[in-house]
């Protein structure tokens, strides 16, 4: 028997990327499984290099008892029936209708993001799969006319009790497809998996090392037309006029469009497309307005937050015992000041998308973060409805928030809508991605401490200061006004230290900017871990007291916390004496459901240091799948790396400064450290993987400089302290 058979509602979409063996059945939105006994797997999150096609696909074939060699993942359109799911299970079950309906009527997103793809897809993704298994047990019994539990299973086969009849899923896939979905279909208990929890190659690897899977930058479609764009230069700027007949005459050029802020010039190749708006540039032919923020500066920027935080009270995020009497009374008192930066994505694929609007129907092909937002953002910009709209998931040359947003998306839309019946391909120079980007926002805290007689830790005062995220998705999705998110909720639990100090006063500032904010990998946590750490640190100097040693006293009432610190401390060889000129230094931080522990190993070269190694310890509830999770760790401290020595994003004259990788450095193989991680034993609920690693890289490269060098960093990125 031929067939194929999917778990869920609605439709998949073989997207350019998703070499599926053979077509098959399209009846629901999850599994698949082909004549040939191949088993796709849709996620509802984007693969961006995270491990999600593996890891999601990982906990559907663990409930539907299938060999791992013939699974496949691709990836879902956008569509109600694979938004995030996950956050509205209750534990004593959902009906997968109730989860559909949730899901649609509180927020309805779409999102890879925030480290819960793994969470999320926790009980959806098993659900799909001990959904799909019950129905081909059903299928068979009813083809073979015995009692449901008289069938069982076995990697992919269905046997009847005794052994009497056997048959292969795809058997009965089409008499499966037929029957009603289960709600609640029983899912194995943790200690039945076979799979999850395994060393698992990832599903992506293949097509990628062979040159065969399409990000968003590989999309070619018939007849189409490539544009580049150019945004004025002030941030908030405006188009003054442009010349669309005299920049038409260039060489292979179709259109000139002014967009919002931007002209696009789109030709039938992209180097043509972009020759020809640099020439026109030069010529006059576009001429910008600066706009509002011409006397923008990161210099007003920095005043402007340290006189918020001198004169305004914030949003109090801690408020516990009596600080100000135990600052009165404690026998030392240190106060510090950390000043971050603000940061770029960076990501390797340049901002792009493709779209085509054709008889009133809207496709656009993007390697995004929010498929329905994107959806949304286009219909708008093309002036189609909604549901004439449709999104084509494609890999994602590196996200980290960024493909979260939506302004390429509707800028090739609003082109596609200036060529009717034409596909054009957008993309964005690496300098209009460097200087137009959502950046992670500045920050700056003002940090207080206290220490009894017995140098014990008895007063902690925190004022954070830092723009919010002005950027569109978020506010769009869940309805908070331009200026709020995140509130005082995301940025105080990133500020706020999990040790425990009698008496603490923790506060945030938002000081709002011209400068466009957005999500960026680990969000607050990247700066909230760097002006708590450091500080820790600095309060176990004064109090003459090993860091470690004194964070561990700190942690009482945090076992599984203590837990970590212990074990990196352990592999790390922190009790050992280091060679002259090495400096260690420890950090702690917990955020997405994780906590994550590092020592950074450093050598003192003169003036200068060199990273020299990276151990790590998470604890991440059950890892999946962990290579992914070492992985992810590798790769949050490689990013958090080139943040902390190279990242700093400065404004000059309304005008971002930097333009590229020569005044935007990255972390090069040169100057890699060994990496070494360290999973702590499962047992607490399940946690995010993809951002938790990032938060305490900097605080623990700037105390081992510390430990090294004596010098004490309180600003980045290092390379403005001369030590790198």
């Amino acid at each position: 028997m031929s067939g194929a058979f999917l778990i869920g509602a609605g439709w998949t979409s073989a997207n350019a990327q998703d070499a599926r063996p053979e077509p098959g059945e399209r009846l629901n939105a999850w599994l698949e499984i082909a004549p040939s006994g191949i088993v796709t797997v849709t996620t509802g999150r984007v693969e961006m290099g995270q491990g999600t096609y593996t890891s999601l696909a990982m906990l559907a074939i663990e409930e539907l008892d299938y060999p791992w060699a013939n699974v496949r993942a691709a990836h879902a359109p956008d569509s109600d029936d694979h938004t995030n799911l996950g956050m509205f299970y209750r534990p004593d079950g959902m009906p997968a209708a109730w989860m559909r309906t949730a899901a649609r009527k509180v927020m309805g997103l779409q999102l890879t993001g925030g480290s819960m793809s793994v969470r999320d897809g926790w009980i959806t993704q098993r659900l799909a799969g001990a959904a799909a298994r019950q129905m081909l047990m059903q299928a068979a019994a009813t083809a073979w006319g015995v009692p449901l539990d008289q069938v069982s299973t076995d990697e992919g086969v269905l046997v009847e009790r005794g052994g009497r009849r056997r048959a292969h899923y795809a058997e009965m896939a089409a008499a499966a497809a037929r029957l009603k979905l289960p709600d609640n279909p029983p899912l194995k208990s943790p200690d039945k998996f076979k799979l999850v929890g395994t060393r698992v190659a990832r599903l992506d690897t293949p097509a990628k090392v062979r040159g065969a899977a399409t990000f968003g930058i590989d999309v070619r479609l018939p007849n189409m037309l490539f544009a580049a764009i150019r945004h004025a230069p002030t941030l908030g700027g405006t188009v003054a006029s442009m010349d669309a007949n005299a920049i038409a005459k260039q060489p292979g050029v179709v259109k000139a469009v002014a967009l919002p802020g931007a002209v696009a010039v789109v030709a039938d190749t992209h180097w043509r497309a972009r020759s020809a708006l640099e020439t026109s540039e030069l010529l006059g032919h576009i001429k910008f307005v600066p706009g509002p923020n011409a006397g923008l500066d990161s210099k007003a920027i920095e005043t402007a937050m340290l006189a918020a935080l001198d004169t305004e009270k914030g949003a109090s995020i801690v408020s516990q015992g009596d600080t100000a009497k135990a600052f009165t009374g404690a026998a030392r008192t240190i106060e510090a000041e950390y000043r971050l930066p603000f940061l770029a994505h960076a990501t390797m694929e340049p901002m792009n998308a493709t779209a085509r609007l054709a008889n009133g129907e809207l496709e656009i092909w993007v390697g995004n973060q929010a498929a329905d937002r994107i959806r949304d953002a286009a219909a708008n910009a093309a002036g189609v409805s909604e549901r004439n709209t449709k999104v084509h998931n494609v890999f994602l040359g590196g996200g980290f928030g960024r493909r979260v947003e939506t302004d390429v998306a509707a800028e090739a839309a609003a082109l596609a809508k200036a060529l009717p019946g034409r596909a054009v391909q957008l993309l964005w120079t690496r300098e209009e991605d460097m200087q137009h980007d959502w950046y992670r926002p500045a920050a700056i805290a003002h940090m207080r401490g206290g220490l009894d007689a017995q140098k014990r830790l008895v007063a902690w005062s925190a004022r954070v200061a830092s723009p919010p995220t002005t950027g569109p998705y978020m506010r769009r999705a869940i309805g908070v006004p331009m200026g709020t998110f995140p509130d005082r909720g995301e940025v105080g639990d990133a500020i706020t230290p999990r040790y425990h100090v009698p008496n603490m006063s923790v506060a945030w500032v938002s000081t709002p900017t011209a400068v466009p904010t957005g999500f960026w990998r680990s969000v607050s946590n990247s700066y909230g871990a760097f002006v708590t750490e450091c500080f820790v640190d600095e309060l176990a100097r004064e109090a003459g007291t090993d860091p470690y040693l004194f964070r561990r006293t700190l942690l009482d009432e945090h076992p599984r916390h203590r837990a970590v610190l212990d074990l990196v401390a352990d592999k790390s060889g922190w009790g050992r004496p280091a060679e002259p000129g090495v400096g260690r230094g420890i950090a702690m931080h917990e955020c997405f459901g994780s906590i994550v522990a590092e020592v950074a190993e450093v050598r003192a070269d003169g003036d200068k240091i060199r990273i020299e190694r990276f151990v790590a310890a998470v604890d991440c509830g059950l890892a999946v799948n962990p290579a992914g999770v070492e992985a992810q760790m590798q790769s949050a401290i490689v990013y958090g790396l080139t943040a902390a020595m190279y990242g700093a994003i400065t404004l000059t004259g309304g005008q971002v400064d930097q333009t590229n990788f020569h005044d935007y450095d990255m972390v090069r193989m040169p100057t890699m450290p060994k990496i070494e991680t360290y999973i702590a034993p499962a047992g607490g609920p399940l946690g995010g993987v993809g951002e938790v690693g990032l938060p305490p890289v900097a605080p623990a490269v700037a105390n081992a400089i510390f430990a090294a060098t004596g010098k004490r960093i309180r600003t980045l990125p290092l390379v403005s302290a001369g030590v790198v």
